[in-house]
């Protein structure tokens, strides 16, 4: 999903302008690599108009259970926030457009 955020005071707005769908073929999961992609083709699809959700940062949370499949103990980090009941997942440190 690609998309663009906004902050305001205490509010969060997330808009999706775009997603990359799988057509045809599977996604197949391989130990040393995660999710393959197997006989498929990656499309990416514009979503118009842009589907906007906001969230009140006053409900943020991090999974603190060192034990969860989210924290990376070698990082002393946890992968995913929670922010108003929906999990956000940290790809990168610092984030590049995909132009």
């Amino acid at each position: 999903m690609d998309g663009t955020w906004e902050l305001k005071g205490e509010k969060l707005t997330i808009s999706l302008t775009s997603q990359t769908n799988l057509v045809g073929g599977k996604f197949v999961y391989d130990y040393a690599y995660g999710y393959l992609n197997e006989d498929g083709k990656l499309e990416k699809e514009t979503i118009s108009p842009p589907f906007v959700r906001e969230y009140d940062l006053t409900d943020l949370h991090y999974d603190y259970d060192v034990h969860s499949e989210y924290y990376r103990e070698e990082e002393g980090k946890y992968l995913t926030v929670h922010i108003g009941g929906a999990q956000f997942w940290k790809l990168d440190a610092t984030p590049q457009p995909l132009n």
